[in-house]
């Protein structure tokens, strides 16, 4: 299936490996579902992910980046003018209204309203992977 996977649960897996967004990263690197992204989400994965405060291996980074060059489906994003409460997840819905599935997981579904995202199914990691 593919899924926009918004960069909390890419964090938040690395950090909590033994959780709902863990899974959700094991089921990337396995090849179980396929990430969908642009520049501007394979930009801020990258980005965030080399923080210092996370400290995360640099391998762990590269794995998980090199996977989603890999097995991800890369698009370019149909356009909105949608006010979303962050304007940095705009490239999420974006992403997310230009696949089939039109399916986003994040820890922030707040973020992601009906009446400011319509036409998306969002889910927590905990929603995505209970439908599996």
């Amino acid at each position: 299936m593919e899924v926009v996977i918004d960069t909390n649960v890419l964090v938040s897996g690395l950090l909590c490996a033994n959780s709902p967004p863990g899974e959700i990263v094991d089921l990337i690197l396995s090849n179980t579902i396929t990430p969908v992204f642009d520049d501007r989400i394979f930009y801020e994965y990258r980005n965030v992910l080399d923080r210092p405060k996370f400290s995360f291996p640099k391998l762990v980074v590269e794995e998980l980046m090199s996977t989603l060059v890999i097995i991800g489906h890369q698009v370019i994003a149909i356009r909105t003018h949608n006010k979303l409460p962050d304007e940095k997840d705009r490239c999420f819905f974006e992403c997310a209204l230009s696949i089939s599935s039109k399916a986003l997981i994040t820890g922030n579904k707040k973020h992601f309203s009906a009446q400011r995202c319509p036409g998306i199914v969002v889910f927590s990691p905990t929603e995505f992977l209970d439908l599996r």
